[in-house]
């Protein structure tokens, strides 16, 4: 790294690691290895198979309908029965 960007990057980490809490060892990519595959071909062999990845199960998830107003207007959501939406100044200490 150039000696230029170095404080620059010192005060980056820091902030990820005390705005953020992200821990500095979460932002390190690992090397992956690389592997080699090889292949032969066989002019007697059969048509390869399409294999398609399943999908995962899907999630049995409950909406309800959220109207609320805001400046004169209505406004309508659907949103998941778990959650809730809140005014910022409902949320703020």
């Amino acid at each position: 790294m150039p000696e230029r960007l170095l404080r620059h990057c010192q005060c980056l980490v820091g902030f990820i690691e005390t705005e953020l809490h992200i821990n500095r060892s979460a932002l390190i990519e690992e090397e992956l290895t690389t592997t080699t595959m090889t292949t032969t071909t066989n002019d007697n062999a059969e048509a390869p198979i399409n294999a398609t990845t399943p999908s995962p199960p899907q999630r049995n998830v409950n909406c309800v309908r959220f109207d609320f107003t805001s400046q004169g207007q209505e406004f309508s959501f659907s949103i998941p029965s778990t959650h809730r939406i809140e005014h910022i100044s409902d949320i703020k200490h």
